[in-house]
């Protein structure tokens, strides 16, 4: 199937792919999947092999991409699909109930897809079930003898060591792996998105964007992706009808300062370390260490172990190269991971956070929470929710 035969039949899906996902009432309808640059047209051609094959699939990307519409558009795709899509959401704390729904859900999804959504948020009992799922070969001989397409998303790749995923399916169990890129990686589709949301969420009044405003939003380094820009969009657009301009943009905390490449605490949550390939061999080693580990249990001397060092020689490299001490790097990316999961579940109870976040005692994580983000984290979590209120009301 060529490229052009490739986009005409994702076209063809999208209009049916609105009306399919309300009559299944899912939780939100899907972001679009726009763009005209190669990433996005990668991921095109993958989304027609993966439609034309019986094998799992597993969509990593940051938060707050497109990961959903993928796995929606795999499924309409598919030629033989006459079930449902079934979305099973990471949100679900208590293991007895996920089990219980997930077995209701695979029920659910004769002939379709089963969707498992973010499983990487799920806590360590809930991904020892899975784990002990997936190793399972009844449970894929149970996907094909009910022609079910399983789907998995999360926010690392299969290639991390943060990956609990990653030895069953690497090792295995034949699969495709779709990466999703980064909004800041595609820029230029940016305004696309700007127009969809406005069109989407103005009515027949859409405001003016000045071109300063325009550019800021281009230039933005947007960490939650679509997510993030669909809020934003909807904040400015709600309480801006007529026009929107850069003063109104910055007020929302989008300005240039944030671009994430040269942001060390975002590449390395990202693991996008090829800024650091051409420094010292041990110091590279420590941060690719750091970047894969920084959840766990972690000290000086395990990562100067990893980067066949000593610890007082890669004390003084963070020092020398990067002006920031181990201990400062660490506690800062735990911190950013637990706003950025605040971010995306604002209902989430904060000692769960804490502990999800690597740290150990809640009185620490608190004051380095208020040292780098400014409040505390059930004062951040409080901003979230009413923002969240704001967008829904």
């Amino acid at each position: 199937m060529n490229q052009m035969t490739s986009n005409s039949a994702l076209e063809r899906t999208s209009n049916r792919e609105q009306c399919a996902i309300n009559q299944e009432q899912l939780s939100h309808t899907a972001f679009p999947l726009l763009g005209l640059g190669k990433g996005i047209a990668k991921i095109k051609r993958q989304i027609q092999y993966a439609s034309q094959v019986s094998i799992p699939v597993f969509i990593s990307g940051e938060i707050g991409t497109e990961k959903r519409t993928v796995a929606y558009h795999i499924h309409r795709c598919r030629s033989f699909t006459h079930g449902r899509f079934i979305y099973v959401p990471s949100q679900i704390r208590c293991v007895g109930e996920f089990k219980h729904y997930l077995n209701q859900s695979i029920g659910n999804a004769q002939g379709g897809t089963l969707f498992l959504s973010e499983v990487d948020k799920l806590s360590d009992k809930h991904k020892d079930y899975l784990t002990l799922l997936f190793s399972n070969q009844e449970f894929y001989q149970q996907l094909v003898e009910n022609n079910i397409q399983l789907i998995v998303s999360c926010t690392t790749s299969l290639t991390s060591n943060q990956q609990f995923l990653s030895k069953i399916l690497g090792s295995y169990m034949p699969h495709l792996e779709v990466i999703m890129p980064s909004l800041r990686e595609r820029r230029d589709d940016i305004p696309l998105y700007i127009d969809h949301f406005l069109k989407q969420f103005s009515g027949d009044n859409s405001p003016q964007l000045s071109t300063e405003a325009i550019t800021l939003l281009c230039e933005y380094s947007w960490p939650q992706n679509v997510s993030q820009l669909q809020k934003i969009m909807m904040v400015l657009i709600s309480s801006h009808p007529s026009h929107v301009g850069a003063q109104e943009v910055m007020a929302l905390g989008v300005n240039q300062s944030e671009e994430s490449n040269s942001d060390l605490i975002e590449l390395l949550l990202q693991q996008r370390l090829t800024t650091f390939e051409h420094i010292h061999p041990a110091l590279y080693k420590s941060l690719n260490y750091i970047s894969q580990h920084f959840l766990d249990e972690m000290t000086l001397k395990d990562v100067s172990n990893a980067a066949y060092t000593s610890a007082s020689h890669l004390s003084f490299l963070f020092r020398e190269h990067l002006n920031r001490s181990f201990k400062s790097i660490l506690v800062e990316l735990r911190v950013r991971f637990a706003k950025d999961m605040i971010n995306s579940q604002p209902l989430s109870k904060i000692t769960d956070v804490c502990l999800q976040s690597g740290f150990g005692d809640l009185s620490h994580f608190e004051k380095m929470f208020k040292r780098f983000v400014g409040c505390t984290p059930r004062q951040y979590r409080q901003s979230q929710r009413q923002l969240h209120t704001r967008l829904i009301a």
